[in-house]
């Protein structure tokens, strides 16, 4: 057959299955016709959105044997309404707000001027926690640009807080990539930190300019755990002092199931940091913990150590005086470490110039319904000093339980005993009664 004759041939065959395919795609097009752009937005901020609401009643109660400030109670109800659109060409948005009502003013919110009394930090008004463009449209990648919530790894560095009634949150553009199941890269941008304090503190630290960069990298190792490495660079505009450079490794491990009913978890993490951008002392400083978990779903034991490590070789730039100053965690969701007396917040810093050594023993569950946990501490100076090495001890104990389904009820107590006589350190208990639900 001569090759006129076989293209001849190809084209009797293929031209008649192009026909036929041209045809299927023109019905197909009238079948689906293209909605209009204002039209998907539409339906995106209205039939395809979700709004929620939530309501946390709580009373807090503080009292310091020793200080000058009177007991503390405070009841406040936060209200929160979240609302979430659809997505239009991978777009969508995020607005959540909170409004924080104060029915007594027996204590210090930082904006009431009730300096007299010990401070419980949920200042009243209404504030914006999110207000976020999220972008789905690449492949295994989102990307967010706007106010939102952070919360990296255990929240030890960056977190939102969310025990407090007014969250944290940033100004930030950041993106988190998933090349494969295993690994996930993220970066974010801070322009500025909205923290728990309120933008009407009236010590001016409520909101914070930055010029931040946070990098987390994190592997998953097959069934063994997951190994992190972060780079932090905080360059606080607003609080000069909070100014570092911080790089670490964190491996989170598990042990397989004994008996398909006993688990057991590890941690280990490293970090240094070191003070930067225009922090006026020179200093450099390490961090480390390790801690241990393991039990059923009823009872679970554990045992950790860590230590926010400090300098005390550490110089003012301006003079060249020789000082004192801690690791740093400016960001960090504190309450959940070195318990929840919060005694080492240190204006935000989350560690005393000589540093901190905390050794503690958890021990919680959940039965008929009913999480429980307990915890005690015992503190030590990482630095020690002639006159401060011990830093006291706490025990602390809650319990929360769900009734008739949405309904969330929890108590919560923290009793803290100085160690050796420190500025502002006092014995204290703290005593939460929270009642929340949603809809």
């Amino acid at each position: 057959m001569s090759a006129f004759s076989i293209k001849r041939s190809l084209l009797s065959t293929l031209l008649p299955l192009a026909a036929t395919s041209v045809a299927s795609t023109a019905a197909l097009a009238e079948e689906v016709p293209i909605v209009p752009l204002s039209t998907q937005i539409q339906e995106a901020i209205t039939s395809k959105s979700k709004a929620k609401v939530n309501f946390r009643l709580r009373h807090e109660n503080v009292n310091e044997t020793g200080s000058s400030k009177k007991d503390a109670t405070a009841l406040t109800l936060r209200t929160r309404l979240n609302y979430d659109t659809g997505r239009v060409y991978g777009m969508a948005a995020t607005i959540e707000a909170d409004n924080i009502q104060s029915y007594d003013d027996n204590h210090d919110s930082g904006i009431n001027g009730q300096t007299a009394y010990a401070a419980i930090t949920d200042p009243k008004g209404t504030f914006v926690n999110q207000a976020v463009l999220t972008y789905t449209g690449l492949e295994n990648a989102l990307i967010k640009v706007g106010r939102q919530k952070i919360s990296l790894d255990n929240e030890r560095f960056v977190g939102a807080v969310a025990f407090r009634q007014h969250e944290q949150s940033f100004d930030a553009a950041t993106v988190s990539y998933q090349p494969n199941k295993d690994i996930t890269l993220y970066y974010g941008y801070l322009n500025k930190a909205n923290r728990i304090f309120g933008n009407e503190n009236l010590a001016g630290i409520g909101v914070q300019g930055q010029n931040t960069h946070l990098a987390n990298v994190r592997y998953q190792l097959a069934s063994y755990g997951a190994l992190s490495g972060y780079a932090y660079l905080m360059d606080n505009e607003s609080a000069a002092a909070f100014s570092n450079d911080t790089y670490g490794l964190r491996f989170t491990g598990k042990v397989p199931e004994f008996n398909d009913k006993i688990s057991a978890k590890y941690n280990l993490e490293y970090a240094t940091q070191q003070g930067a951008y225009d922090n006026p002392v020179d200093y450099s400083a390490d961090y480390y913990a390790i801690d241990a978990t393991a039990g059923t779903p009823m009872i679970n034991v554990g045992v950790g150590y860590e230590v926010m490590g400090s300098d005390k070789s550490a110089t003012t730039i301006s003079s060249g005086a020789a000082t004192t100053k801690a690791f740093q965690t400016p960001f960090s969701t504190l309450h959940k470490f070195n318990g929840w007396a919060d005694l080492f917040l240190a204006g935000g810093a989350g560690a005393p110039s000589v540093g901190i050594e905390d050794l503690y023993v958890t021990v919680g569950g959940k039965v008929k319904g009913v999480a429980w946990s307990i915890n005690g501490h015992q503190y030590k100076a990482a630095e020690p000093t002639a006159t401060v090495s011990d830093l006291g001890s706490e025990f602390g104990a809650s319990l929360d339980k769900t009734v008739l389904g949405k309904y969330t009820l929890g108590i919560k107590y923290a009793n803290y005993n100085v160690g050796d006589s420190l500025a502002n350190f006092n014995d204290r208990e703290k005593l939460w009664l929270t009642a929340s639900t949603g809809f």
